[in-house]
């Protein structure tokens, strides 16, 4: 396994937290239903292991930022708290690669 794919598989692993599982989030827009477009990326990405020139960041970001919003969105709510981790993880990102996301 290349050191690129190897990366590839620590990031899955460290931006785990940022997959959110159902239960822990609410519908948004609140019509919603099925995989989010993050969710259903993640998860073919990870399981046909396409070879690409970028390393792809495995995050739910519709999740991250919807999660728990009706306890408010200031410092100290899950909210923040949760976007505060999400955005100390993105900047232990090497700096030995170019990366794409989906959202």
């Amino acid at each position: 396994m290349s050191s690129k794919n190897q990366y590839q598989l620590e990031l899955y692993e460290s931006f785990a937290k940022f997959r959110l599982v159902r239960e822990e989030r609410s519908p948004y827009p609140p019509y919603h239903e099925g995989d989010y477009l993050e969710e259903y990326f993640i998860t073919e990405f990870f399981k046909n292991t396409p070879e690409v020139k970028k390393i792809f960041i495995p995050v739910c970001w519709t999740a991250v930022f919807n999660f728990k919003v009706k306890e408010g969105l200031g410092p100290g709510s899950p909210n923040f708290i949760l976007r505060q981790e999400l955005f100390e993880e993105l900047k232990t990102l090497s700096d030995d690669y170019s990366y794409f996301t989906v959202s």
